[in-house]
């Protein structure tokens, strides 16, 4: 009978013995190598949006610089856009760097750009409505006589007519005219009439004088006389309020800034604010009882108390000429009348 001890030190010694004849040591099995997972970097939460309680903590998050720049407008993602009166060039918040994205040939002019992309170009009775981004044209409106202004509600366009007191309101979507705006009546030769963001109302300006009316049913109301030349001027964006600025000169040559708030349903005013400088624009905060304006410096008010909540002054902003909100209102531009710019959020550094 066999041994199995030896049984099993003779096959041991063979197979070791194979194992030389053949050039190769046996390895004991490897375990197999986790691989290790990843770490995620986190995401910063995004800036909160500016408002009452938190504006006396805005901070200049970034500059720019920018030409000839007669308005500014957000785009809803998120891009800062500066137009010019033939070009439209677009400024990355978070490094300033300044891009040109559309130009038009000479004998056109860019009268707006509103947030989802649109410019209105006119040129003589034409309007095109052209895409930002790809310069396409989208739709061509034959406004019927010359166009000198141009706004944008909604999905809507408005075109002030320069050869009679009156506009026509124009689908983007469709490129249909949709309805006119008529009834104002002025001796002045310059004029503007705009919508409120939900296209109820609308408010004519001409120089020292305001009103307000029913833009669906194209009706006139309120009409208010003001002690002097309204300069900028815009609605909030439920409508409800409407805000202007004025210049008025006291009798030692004094300047004084003046800021007001009306209620378009009745025409009074609800709030004033005023400075020792004139204001040269304003925004009120997509988001927020909250209107800015620009002069030297530039400052943020409270629409509901009229309370300034932040005041930056000229040396640090210089002399503001444009204020704009992003759409989600957590970030501000403004624009000094010697090109600089800057970028404001809160919390920043």
């Amino acid at each position: 009978m066999l041994d199995p001890r030896r049984v099993l030190i003779t096959l041991t010694a063979a197979t070791l013995l194979l194992a030389g004849c053949q050039g190769k040591t046996p390895t004991p099995a490897s375990t197999p190598t986790v691989a290790a997972t990843p770490t995620a970097t986190p995401t910063p939460p995004p800036p909160p949006a500016i408002g009452t309680a938190n504006a006396a903590q805005l901070r200049a998050a970034g500059s720019f610089t920018a030409a000839q720049v007669q308005r500014m407008t957000w785009s809803t993602k998120g891009a800062l856009w500066v137009v010019s009166s033939s070009r439209v060039d677009t400024v990355a918040p978070d490094t300033g760097a300044v891009t040109k994205v559309l130009e038009v040939p000479a004998a056109e002019r860019i009268l707006a750009v509103d947030p989802g992309g649109l410019a209105a170009v006119a040129a003589g009775a034409t309007v095109r409505l052209v895409d930002v981004a790809t310069g396409t044209t989208r739709h061509t409106l034959a406004a019927g006589g010359g166009v000198n202004a141009a706004s944008f509600f909604g999905t809507k366009v408005v075109l002030v007519s320069g050869d009679a007191i009156g506009a026509s309101i124009w689908d983007t979507g469709t490129g249909a005219k949709t309805g006119t705006l008529s009834g104002f009546q002025t001796a002045a030769p310059v004029y503007n009439v705009v919508v409120s963001p939900d296209g109820a109302r609308s408010a004519w300006v001409s120089r020292a004088t305001l009103q307000f009316g029913d833009a669906a049913a194209n009706t006139l109301g309120p009409r208010v006389q003001l002690e002097d030349f309204v300069s900028t001027y815009a609605f909030a964006p439920d409508g409800r309020l409407f805000a202007t600025t004025t210049g008025t000169q006291g009798s030692g040559g004094a300047i004084t800034g003046r800021v007001q708030i009306w209620d378009p349903a009745t025409g009074l005013e609800t709030r004033r604010f005023e400075q020792s400088a004139l204001f040269g624009a304003l925004a009120f905060a997509p988001k927020e009882p909250l209107l800015a304006t620009g002069g030297d410096g530039f400052t943020l008010w409270s629409t509901v108390d009229g309370r300034p909540l932040l005041n930056v002054p000229l040396a640090e902003a210089g002399k503001v000429r444009q204020v704009a909100f992003s759409t989600d209102g957590a970030t501000l531009a403004t624009l000094a009348d010697d090109g600089s710019g800057k970028i404001w959020r809160v919390g920043s550094r």
